[in-house]
């Protein structure tokens, strides 16, 4: 299980917004990224969630991390937004461009992974009342192998 913070904590909003960058990294890797209002709706949602963060962050803990989430999500919305085809259809100008947006969106949820979870690449799962880490190359216990 992976360790949830709740809601209405700058650390939940944070986890909502890591899972909102992995959902957005597969419309831009797939043949998804034609639906724009998908990817805007990702978008936005990464965008509230950050501006909320910065009213439940009463310690400053992550205000750094909070302000690179919101100057993505702007840049990412300007980017789609401006792309947009008649027929509602996300149209990135080159292979190129759409590999940078896939490496940006990839690099924050990797940063926000070892922001929040204090790593990168890893699965946390709760064994009991004990938190342990389990690399994703190593099999994982036999009661946490359907994860």
């Amino acid at each position: 299980m992976i360790i949830m913070f709740g809601h209405h904590t700058a650390e939940g909003n944070l986890e909502f917004i890591i899972s909102n960058l992995i959902l957005l990294q597969e419309h831009y890797d797939g043949a998804n990224i034609e639906c724009a209002d998908c990817i805007l709706k990702h978008l936005e949602t990464i965008r509230a969630y950050a501006e909320e963060s910065l009213g439940l962050d009463n310690a400053i803990k992550y205000k750094a991390a909070i302000d690179q989430v919101l100057t993505f999500a702007e840049n990412h919305i300007k980017i789609i937004t401006d792309c947009i085809s008649d027929d509602n259809k996300c149209i990135i100008k080159t292979e190129e461009d759409k590999n940078v947006m896939i490496s940006q969106a990839r690099i924050l949820r990797r940063e926000l992974n070892v922001l929040i979870y204090g790593l990168a690449g890893d699965l946390i799962y709760k064994n009991d009342d004990e938190h342990t880490i389990a690399s994703l190359t190593n099999s994982l216990p036999e009661q946490h192998e359907h994860i």
